[in-house]
């Protein structure tokens, strides 16, 4: 199957609710690429065109970039992920400081992105995508746009997203959400990403643990009046907690490394890669 430049094998294809994912290679560089093609429905293909809109206008180093699209055809090409957060996680206390860099990238985009008017409305570990030691927000396809870019799509009865990490308000009705659902969705993954959402009764008294239950309960509150804001959370995530007690997961083949050289961030003595960077929680080591 030939679209555009690019060769499609039905055999190297994941089916999504809105649209099919094609993992192939680009003929002008050779980059590894994935081709997002829209179903053959009216409503899958505005929803498809709404993504590229938003994706395109958002330039952002943790927001998904489009390298190829056509909106007449209803697809657009994009770097292939290593995996989404979906793969990756839930983490275990001695991954939690990978997971706080990670969700830090996250927030950043989504404050980006809320700053030029646009609410995700689907943010879900499926719906992270990890690079390397980066994590970039995709599927933008049910986006909130201001009404001067677009107008409006979602119809009254139209219900979206993904039950487990949506805001109380956008079940109601997803035409009359703000930021705020956005900010639910985020406290709503770290749990997931924690497993905190399975032991809500927990006598656990870690410090790691206090600090992401504040982080939890900061922005998953019923009344989004009372949920925290995109710049609480952001200054919640610049917070360094206590890593005295956190362990370090067990290898098959340690590395020796000496604890002089162990990472200034999460305290980690795995060492670093060929970029100089933390095997553990991917920051650059300057020493």
């Amino acid at each position: 199957m030939q679209l555009g430049r690019y060769v499609l094998d039905p055999n190297r294809m994941k089916e999504g609710g809105q649209a099919f994912v094609y993992f192939t290679t680009d003929p002008y560089d050779g980059a590894r690429v994935a081709i997002k093609v829209s179903r053959p429905s009216t409503w899958s293909h505005q929803r498809m065109v709404r993504e590229i809109q938003a994706q395109k206008a958002l330039d952002h180093p943790n927001i998904l970039p489009v390298r190829d699209h056509d909106t007449d055809l209803g697809w657009y090409a994009t770097d292939e992920a290593e995996c989404s957060l979906d793969d990756l996680g839930p983490f275990p206390r001695a991954q939690w400081m990978y997971l706080r860099a990670g969700m830090t990238g996250v927030v950043s985009a989504i404050a980006y992105a809320h700053a030029q008017g646009y609410v995700h409305r689907d943010l879900s570990p499926g719906n992270i995508l990890v690079f390397g030691g980066g994590w970039t927000v995709s599927d933008w396809g049910f986006v909130y746009l201001p009404p001067r870019k677009a107008p409006r799509m979602t119809e009254p009865l139209e219900r979206f997203g993904t039950p487990e990490f949506m805001a109380p308000e956008q079940v109601a009705d997803p035409r009359k959400v703000g930021p705020e659902a956005d900010i639910f969705a985020l406290g709503r993954i770290a749990a997931w990403a924690t497993m905190l959402n399975r032991d809500e009764g927990s006598s656990d008294d870690h410090p790691f643990t206090a600090w992401w239950r504040r982080l939890i309960d900061g922005t998953t509150a019923y009344d989004p009046a009372k949920r925290w804001a995109i710049r609480d959370l952001q200054a919640h995530l610049r917070t360094k907690p206590s890593v005295q007690r956190l362990q370090e997961p067990e290898f098959d083949q340690p590395l020796t490394v000496s604890r002089a050289d162990s990472c200034p961030q999460c305290g980690s003595a795995r060492g670093r890669d060929a970029a100089e960077r933390c095997l553990h929680c991917h920051t650059h080591l300057a020493y």
